[in-house]
Order: structure tokens, then C-alpha cells, then sequence
């Protein structure tokens, strides 16, 4: 049984796995044939004409440009719901809201396969996903099963859009830089996290991309639609499971327009669908689909936490005024710390947890600046302009790393000013050991993780007993709301919710305490301080709120795009001149405490 980690629990069930890659094109393909189904691929639908009992289809390959017309008793549509020109009418007619999400997915090869696939599952929430890739073995081999397939809720979904065009230009995106590459880094330290011979034994061999359709709703919406117009059949895909489900209903669909019996009913407009659909049995949810599911489901990415995101933001230079509104509050939790326990050269070793671009270390290093401190972040571009800091002020005693918050175990050096070390003498990847540190500060990154009670825990891990917490957490942010009142007033959506940007259970102070208190610090001082952002005029916010790139800001306008993001871009600066003078009133609250590891 493999050793795994951060788990409660673990079930070892036998499943049927699903064949995918050649093995079951090839087998689809020969049963298709078999039954005088003509399969058309590569295909871009022009359109379906119903004639004389028969459906015209008319459609232009993609591989030779040719435009091309068969007649046949019935349409299949298997495009992904992204392909037919009637698509839109269809939504309009169900009263459906699709999203179209650009996804990726990693292969692996196992270095110990055994006669049985594997399947490796975290449960439930965004976590890895580890399957077998059973059909296309390398070696011509069905019985040795050593190719998988990685997916990761966070790291996997690149975006959600309201096109096939525009989740496509996203696969088309990450292939064309370096952000596949920390996609994959954060996917197997995930899968490392639970499984850390995951490491040792699985061997990277590429990616594939892809977009996939779902309908937009308020939980994680997961079952596949099937259902008829006309002399065509059309499935929105759902998890891969439902490919049995959608056959079965394709069936019962095809029999009833052919024979004129089965349990098959007419909703809308004459698209017949089985009784037993989601479009029934799922209609109220269906059709009334809540900007809510942002905060929920997976139509919503969490890739704001991705390393590359907040790069970038630091790359376009609009970190600036993130800096401009913590360093008041930083320099606040700085004297809290000391008065608690003196920050001394001679006895501390401080760590700057989810440092950024070093604000909390500036601040740290104008109170003495030979204070010794260990500073990380999830971000190679953050740790990239800390270590710019660091060399244009000679600061020395300062050591660098490239580390995920929810687990310090395996952390990246990438510099020291230490002097009696070099750069060219790194270890690499250390772990941190239990009771390093005598301070540990975590300003503005705790509710932007995914599992803050995971860096929470790990922090008093690391700390020494007695040694101080000293954290800075966001009561909330001003933009949902003032972007929830926008959105209203220029689409007249009074039911419009934006959803969170900071974690609901790390917003308010009793829940902080409570949060802190439950990883076995004890709290010593908490207190509100207002921030203000220090706005020249509404101008500024608005190139900042739209251009500026904020990994957690850019959560707010996931699925608008176009006309309907500018609209509501026009309605955000109104709002700003209106009742916020320019923006020159906003202000965040910052909720700052100490705590001593008993």
C-alpha cells in the first residue's frame, strides 16, 4: 500500500476504468461501420437542412477546405456542443447558459506498472486527480497499464468563456509560453503532497488540450444533456462516465422518432428529450443559472493562485500600488511583533511567509536592518523582485525560496545574502524542519490560498515554541461589492452576486482568531486597521481594476467579456465618480494579530 500524507482517510474500491486514445477510437469507429453510421470529423458544421425526411448536412474539413453535403435519416451531434450554428438558438430555446472551459491535462508513464490499473483520487474539493490512459500503450501491451493521466481542479482549467473561440485561444495561449510548465510544477507538488513517491516513480511525457462545454449553474454541475431538434441529436458532454448515459438517451431519442414509441417527451419548441433527462429532473437548475457557482463550482478556475498569474502582475508593474497599501499595515504588525518579543539580530530568524515582493521585509529590515530572515513565495517573479530589493539595498542575511504556503516541505532555495554562503552553493529543494523560526509573519496571503488552515498549521509547524505569529489577513475586499452594484446597473440584473475573492471562513476578525487559535497559537493582540488604496482619480482605479492584471481583482469578471465587460466596465468607473469621489474614498480593513506557539 502506497504511503500517503494530509489524508483522513483512504478506500481502496474496484472500479471499471473507461478506454480513451486509439483503443476506443478504432472500436468506435468499427461498431459505427458496422451499422452504416458515417462519422465525420474534423469538421466545421455549416449548417442542417431537414428535407424530405432527411437531414442535409453541409460542412467545410478542416484539413482540405473543401465544403462537403450528406444526406442521412439522422445527425449526430458529438462536436462537444461547440460546432453547430443552431447552438445558440437551442440555449435560448432550453433557456440554458453554456460556458465553454479551456482545459489541460499531463501524461505520465508509471515505472512500476502493474496488471491493474490504478486510479489515485483526492476527494473532495480542488484536489489532484490521477487515471488511467488505458487503450494506447506505447508498447502495443494492454496488460501493463503504465500510462495516467494528472488533472487538478485549480491547475487544470485554464478559463471559462462564452465561446469555443476564445477557451481555445487559451490552449493556443499556454502553449505558446512558459505558464505549461508551472502548471505542471503545481499539479505534481499537489499530487506529491498526498502521494510523495508520485515523484519517484511517474515520468512526464506531455500535455493535451482541450474545450470542453458546461452548463453554467450554481453548484458543480456534472451529468451530460441529450436531447433532439428536429432530425439532429445533441449532447453537452458531462463528466466521461456519461458517455453511457447519452448513448442510452441518443437510443431511446432515435426509436421514438423511427418507431413512434418510448418515454420520450417535448419541453420547448419541439426538442423532444427522455423523461428521465437532467432537462427535466434538473430543469429549475438549469435554467435559472447564479453567478454565485463563481465562488463553487468548477466553471470557476482557481489558477489565481497560480504561480504565473501573480508573475505577471509583478511583470506589468502594477504591484506598485498593492505595495503602496500594505506597507502602512505592515510597518504596524512590525511594532506589535516587537512589543511582543524583541525582533534582535543576536537571537531571531524571522520568516516572511508569502513575502511577495518583500514589503514585509523592507519593513523588517528598516527596523534593524541585520535582522536574519527566511522569506518564500508561491511566485518566482514575487521572489525574483524581493531578490532585486535585496541587491540594491545590500541587505544582508537574507535567504530566498520559491514555496507553497500549504506546504513547506519541499521548498526551493534561490538565493542568500548570507555571507558566509553563495548562491552557486544551494542545496536546491530543502524541507523546512519543525521549530526553525523564531518569528514567523504571513502579511495579506492568507485568504487568497486555497487551504488556509494548511498555512496556518505549517507555520506553527515551523516556528519555535514560544515563538510568535504575527499575521495580516483582508476583513473581506471593496471590489465585489462596488463590481456586484456595476454589473446590476448596466445589465439590470438585480440577482447578480460577484462572488468571493477572499476566503469566507479567513475575512472577519473572530473567524481569523478562531482559524489561528484552532492550529494551537494562542493569540495575544488582534485589532482593525483601516487601508486606505490612496486613488488620484477614477482613472486610475479603472486601469489598475482591468489592465493591472490582479490575479484575485480578475476573479470578479471570469465569463464577461465583449460588449457586455465593457457595459459593465463603464458602469464600475460611474460608480466610482459617484459615490466614491474618483475612488479617492476606498479604503480596505486589515485585520492584524499576534499569537505565541504554546
Amino acid at each position: 500500500m502506497p504511503r500517503f500524507r494530509d489524508i483522513s482517510a483512504a478506500y481502496e474500491l474496484s472500479e471499471p476504468s473507461i478506454a480513451i486514445g486509439e483503443k476506443l477510437r478504432s472500436t468506435l469507429s468499427a461498431k459505427l461501420a458496422q451499422f452504416s453510421v458515417e462519422l465525420i470529423i474534423n469538421a466545421d458544421i455549416q449548417r442542417i437542412d431537414e428535407r424530405k425526411g432527411h437531414a442535409l448536412v453541409t460542412w467545410q474539413c478542416r484539413d482540405c477546405n473543401i465544403f462537403m453535403t450528406r444526406s442521412a435519416d439522422f445527425a449526430i451531434d458529438a462536436t462537444g456542443y461547440q460546432a453547430f450554428p443552431e447552438h445558440e438558438t437551442i440555449k435560448r430555446t432550453l433557456g440554458l447558459s453554456i460556458v465553454y472551459q479551456a482545459c489541460v491535462a499531463f501524461e505520465y508513464r508509471d515505472k512500476s506498472p502493474g496488471s491493474r490499473p490504478i486510479s489515485f483520487i483526492v476527494m473532495d474539493g480542488w484536489y489532484p486527480c490521477l487515471m488511467p490512459h488505458i487503450g494506447d500503450n506505447k508498447d502495443g501491451e494492454d496488460e501493463i497499464f503504465n500510462r495516467y493521466i494528472l488533472t487538478h481542479g485549480c491547475y487544470t482549467i485554464l478559463g471559462t468563456h462564452e465561446s469555443p473561440q476564445k477557451a481555445q485561444a487559451d490552449v493556443e495561449n499556454v502553449e505558446s509560453t512558459s505558464a505549461i510548465n508551472e502548471l505542471k510544477a503545481a499539479a505534481e507538488a499537489e499530487m506529491c503532497r498526498f502521494w510523495p513517491d508520485f515523484a519517484h516513480r511517474f515520468v512526464y511525457e506531455g500535455w493535451k488540450g482541450q474545450v470542453l462545454a458546461k452548463p453554467r449553474v450554481e453548484t458543480d454541475f456534472r451529468s451530460s444533456l441529450t436531447f433532439a431538434n428536429g432530425r439532429v441529436v445533441h449532447v453537452v458532454p458531462g463528466k466521461i462516465s456519461n458517455v453511457f448515459n447519452a448513448a442510452d438517451e441518443t437510443l431511446q431519442l432515435l426509436e421514438f422518432a423511427t418507431q413512434g414509441h418510448g418515454d420520450v417527451v417535448s419541453v420547448d419548441a419541439g426538442i423532444a428529450v427522455v423523461n428521465s433527462s437532467s432537462l427535466i429532473t434538473e430543469k429549475a437548475e438549469l435554467q435559472k443559472p447564479s453567478d454565485k457557482m463563481s465562488a463553487r463550482a468548477t466553471q470557476q478556475p482557481k489558477t489565481h493562485s497560480l504561480p504565473s498569474s501573480w508573475s505577471s502582475h509583478v511583470n506589468k508593474g502594477s504591484y506598485k500600488i498593492v505595495e503602496r497599501i500594505t506597507t502602512p499595515p505592515c510597518t504596524e504588525l512590525v511594532k506589535m511583533t516587537h512589543k511582543l518579543k524583541a525582533l534582535d539580530p543576536t537571537t531571531s530568524y524571522i520568516f516572511d511567509n508569502g513575502a511577495g515582493t518583500g514589503i514585509l521585509t523592507t519593513q523588517l529590515k528598516a527596523h534593524n536592518p541585520n535582522l536574519k530572515i527566511f522569506a518564500t513565495d508561491i511566485s518566482p517573479g514575487m521572489i525574483r523582485s524581493l531578490q532585486t530589493a535585496a541587491s540594491e539595498h545590500n541587505w544582508s542575511d537574507i535567504e530566498t525560496a520559491v514555496a507553497d504556503s500549504q506546504d513547506l516541505t519541499s521548498v526551493s532555495l534561490t538565493s542568500t545574502t548570507k555571507k558566509e554562503e553563495s548562491t552557486q552553493g544551494l542545496p536546491g529543494t530543502i524541507s523546512l524542519a519543525n521549530s526553525t523560526f523564531t518569528h514567523t509573519f504571513s502579511t495579506f496571503m492568507i485568504g487568497s490560498v486555497e487551504q488556509p488552515h494548511l498555512a496556518i498549521a505549517e507555520m506553527y509547524r515551523v516556528t519555535a515554541p514560544n515563538g510568535i505569529l504575527a499575521l495580516g489577513a483582508w476583513a473581506g475586499a471593496t471590489w465585489g461589492a462596488i463590481w456586484q452594484k456595476a454589473v446590476r446597473l448596466a445589465l439590470g440584473d438585480e440577482n447578480y452576486v460577484a462572488p468571493r475573492i477572499v476566503h469566507k471562513d479567513w475575512s472577519d476578525i473572530d473567524d481569523v482568531i478562531r482559524g489561528v487559535e484552532a492550529a494551537g497559537w494562542k493569540v495575544q493582540e488582534s485589532k482593525i486597521e483601516k487601508a486606505p488604496w490612496g486613488w488620484k482619480n477614477a482613472d486610475e482605479v479603472d486601469e489598475y481594476i482591468f489592465e493591472g492584471g490582479n490575479p484575485i481583482v480578475n476573479l470578479l469578471m471570469e465569463g464577461f467579456e465583449g460588449e457586455k465587460l465593457k457595459a459593465c466596465r463603464d458602469s464600475f468607473k460611474r460608480v466610482m465618480q459617484e459615490e466614491y469621489d474618483e475612488g479617492r474614498d476606498l479604503c480596505e480593513t486589515a485585520i492584524l494579530l499576534t499569537a505565541i506557539k504554546k
